[in-house]
């Protein structure tokens, strides 16, 4: 019987510290979880100072932010330069009303019923037709020659 106590004792008390580890398992994983809830919102607060100081503080600030203005200034310009170029490649225009994607051939906006801008035709003149068509003929030959 002395060893069936035995036994049960061991049984009892690795239960206990199975039970204990499990509970400072699940307490370690609450206190990192709320480390990472807190280290989001310092983040998400930063961006929101970053963006109020930008939006409203932009004229007289710092040298040091003036830099990071401009830097931003410049990445937005570039962006819509890009979105434009992508919109014209896709033969769509942006809707200066509601702002949503129209086909330029459209006459008014199917969103919001504003009158589209006449579409621009580029004129391409023969000359810089010919002087794309001698460029690529002399590659070509550039390369039969390789």
């Amino acid at each position: 019987m002395d060893f069936l106590n035995k036994a049960k004792e061991k049984i009892t008390k690795t239960s206990n510290d199975v039970a204990k580890k499990a509970k400072d398992l699940t307490g370690l994983a609450k206190m990192n979880n709320q480390v990472s809830a807190n280290e989001n919102t310092i983040k998400a607060t930063y961006a929101e100072i970053g963006k109020y100081v930008y939006e409203n503080q932009r004229e007289d600030a710092p040298a040091e932010i003036a830099e990071w203005i401009a830097e931003i200034d410049a990445a937005m310009a570039e962006i819509e330069t890009i979105k434009a170029e992508i919109l014209k490649m896709k033969g769509n225009v942006k809707c200066e009303n509601c702002e949503k994607e129209v086909a330029d051939s459209y006459p008014f906006c199917p969103y919001c019923g504003n009158k589209m801008p006449e579409p621009v035709v580029e004129v391409i003149d023969e000359e810089e037709i010919k002087e794309v068509q001698e460029e690529a003929a002399e590659e070509a030959v550039e390369e039969d020659a390789e």
